[in-house]
């Protein structure tokens, strides 16, 4: 069953939103000696990535619209499958550097008609 494009973009900017608001506060030190943002943080990449991925599937078109996107997904792949391998420090930066830029992209696509 095909979904409207635009739901997965909400789900992207609601992740990334999230993600933000965990972390606003911390330094790179504290994300990485509290386990829990660490969590959260990356169950919110999960979710960024698996609605990439539907997007990529349904509407390739918006998908190529979003940077590193395919990057995104095989980050989310990592987080779920090779877990034991998550380097904390790429994680922040990222959260610091990038989270910001796909919010905003995925927001103007959004709002776009």
């Amino acid at each position: 069953m095909q979904h409207n494009p635009k739901a997965y973009l909400f789900d992207i900017i609601k992740a990334c939103d999230l993600i933000i608001g965990y972390t606003k506060g911390f330094d790179s030190t504290s994300y990485l000696q509290d386990r829990m943002l660490r969590d959260a943080v990356e169950r919110n990449f999960i979710t960024i990535g698996e609605a990439l991925n539907r997007l990529k599937t349904e509407d390739h078109e918006m998908f190529v619209q979003i940077p590193d996107s395919n990057k995104i997904i095989a980050f989310r792949n990592v987080v779920v499958h090779a877990y034991d391998v998550i380097e904390n420090e790429l994680v922040w930066d990222v959260v610091q550097e990038e989270i910001v830029q796909l919010k905003e992209k995925c927001q103007k696509l959004l709002n776009a008609e």
